[in-house]
C-alpha cells in the first residue's frame, strides 16, 4: 500500500505500469499464435493488472489504474472474465465501518464488473441490483432514469439522498432533459425534501433553497424564488441572504415590484443582529456612503494590547469600491492626509500619520495603531 507519496512518484509508476499491462494486453489480439503468451504467463499478466488496480485502490482510488482493466473488457477471454468477475465481486460487501471508503470501495467494484462482458459482466439489470446491494444509491437512482423508469427513482432520491449536492446533482440530470414535467418532478423533489428535512441540518437546508431559488428563477416562477429567499435571509440574516433576497426581488418578471418596501425591514433586522461589517458592504454597493460611514464606528473595538479592531476599507475596494477615490475622503480623521489615523509623539507636536504597513492583512477585521504613548514613552 502507499503510504506516503507527496511527489506523486509511486501514483505515477501505478499508472505507468497499468498502461504497460494493458498494452501488452492488447497487443495479444494481433499477435501469430506463436508469439502470444503462453496460459501460465497470460494468468500473470491478469493478475497483474488486478494487483496494479488494487494498489490504487487502496492508495485512495486516484483513477491511475482504469486501462488495464478496461483491456480485459476489450480482450480477456469469456472464461478470463468470469474468473476475475468472481474474484471482483468477493470485494462488494455491506456497508461497515468508514462509509466513504466502503462506497469507494464498492463503486470500483461494480465499475471492473461493468467493464467485462458476457456472462462475466452485468446488464442494466444486474447493474442495478449491485448499486442497491452496496448501498451506491446516486448510482442506483441514476440506472433507474437511465431504464427509464423515472417514478421509481424518485421514490428512491426522496428516501435515500439525504446530502443537498447529491440530490440536486440528481435534480439537475431531470431538468437537464428540458420536458416540462421532468423539471416540475425535479424541482417537487427538492422542494419536499426540504419541507420534510428542516431544521435538521441548517447547511443542507440552505443549500437546497439557493438551488430551488435560482431554479425558479430560471423557470419563470419568481414569486415562489423571492419566497425561498426570503425564507432563508429569516433563518440566516447575513449580507449574501440579503443580497439573495435582493435579485430575486429584482427579476425582471416579478410582480408588484417588491424590493423598495423590503429593503428597509432587511437592514433593519441586519442592524438588530448587528451585523455592522455586512451593512457597511451593501450600503457602499448602494453607494450610500453616509449610511456606510455612519455605521464604521460600530466596528471598532479594542484588543488587550490597546490596538484597535474594525472595518478596513481595503475590503471595499477589493470589491470594487469606491467608483472615485475622492468618495473615502469623508473617513479621514483630523490631521491625516492618506486617510489613515494619525499619532502625536509628543503634546504639542505636528500629528504624523500612521502608515499601513504593508504586512497587514487585507481583511475587513484589521488593526490601527492607537494614539497615544507606547512602552512607556511620550
Amino acid at each position: 500500500m502507499i503510504s506516503y507519496d507527496e511527489e506523486g512518484e509511486l501514483l505515477g509508476l501505478v499508472a505507468a505500469c497499468d498502461r504497460g499491462l494493458a498494452a501488452t494486453l492488447d497487443a495479444q489480439r494481433d499477435l501469430p499464435e506463436s508469439e502470444r503468451l503462453t496460459a501460465r504467463e497470460r494468468q500473470r499478466l491478469l493478475d497483474a493488472i488486478v494487483l496494479v488496480w488494487e494498489t490504487d485502490l487502496e492508495a485512495g482510488s486516484y483513477d491511475v489504474a482504469n486501462e488495464g482493466p478496461e483491456a480485459i473488457g476489450r480482450g480477456a477471454t469469456p472464461d478470463e472474465q468470469r474468473e476475475i468477475g468472481l474474484q471482483v465481486r468477493q470485494m462488494i460487501a455491506p456497508a461497515a465501518g468508514d462509509a466513504v471508503t466502503h462506497q469507494t470501495r464498492n463503486r470500483a467494484a461494480i465499475w471492473i464488473l461493468a467493464q467485462l462482458g458476457g456472462g462475466a459482466g452485468l446488464s442494466d439489470e444486474d447493474l442495478l441490483a449491485e448499486y442497491r446491494n452496496a448501498e451506491l444509491w446516486p448510482e442506483a437512482a441514476d440506472t433507474l432514469l437511465r431504464l427509464d423508469r423515472v417514478e421509481e427513482a424518485l421514490g428512491l432520491a426522496a428516501r435515500r439522498l439525504t446530502v443537498a449536492f447529491v440530490l440536486t446533482r440528481f435534480a439537475d440530470r431531470l431538468i437537464a432533459t428540458g420536458d416540462p414535467i421532468r423539471i416540475d418532478q425535479a424541482l417537487t423533489l427538492v422542494d419536499g425534501c426540504l419541507w420534510e428535512r428542516e431544521g435538521r441540518e441548517p447547511h443542507q437546508d440552505h443549500a437546497l433553497s439557493a438551488w430551488l431559488e435560482g431554479q425558479h428563477a430560471d423557470h419563470g416562477r419568481p414569486d415562489r424564488a423571492l419566497e425561498l429567499a426570503r425564507r432563508r435571509f429569516q433563518n440566516a440574516p447575513s449580507r449574501q441572504t440579503y443580497e439573495a433576497v435582493q435579485t430575486a426581488a429584482l427579476l425582471p418578471d416579478q410582480p408588484g415590484a417588491p424590493w423598495p418596501d423590503l429593503r428597509p425591514t432587511l437592514l433593519a433586522t441586519l442592524s438588530k443582529r448587528g451585523d455592522w461589517f455586512g451593512l457597511i458592504d451593501i450600503h457602499l454597493a448602494a453607494d450610500e456612503v453616509a449610511e456606510a460611514i455612519a455605521a464604521l464606528p460600530r466596528t471598532e473595538r479594542k484588543g488587550r494590547n490597546g490596538a484597535i479592531f474594525g472595518y478596513s476599507w481595503s475590503s471595499a475596494t477589493r470589491r470594487g469600491w469606491p467608483p472615485r477615490p475622492s468618495r473615502i475622503s469623508p473617513t479621514r480623521r483630523s490631521g491625516s492626509t492618506s486617510g489613515w489615523p494619525t499619532t502625536r509623539s509628543k503634546p504639542g507636536s505636528a500629528p504624523t500619520t500612521t502608515r499601513r504597513p504593508s504586512t497587514w492583512p487585507a481583511s475587513s477585521r484589521c488593526w490601527t495603531r492607537p494614539a497615544g504613548p507606547r512602552n512607556g514613552r511620550s
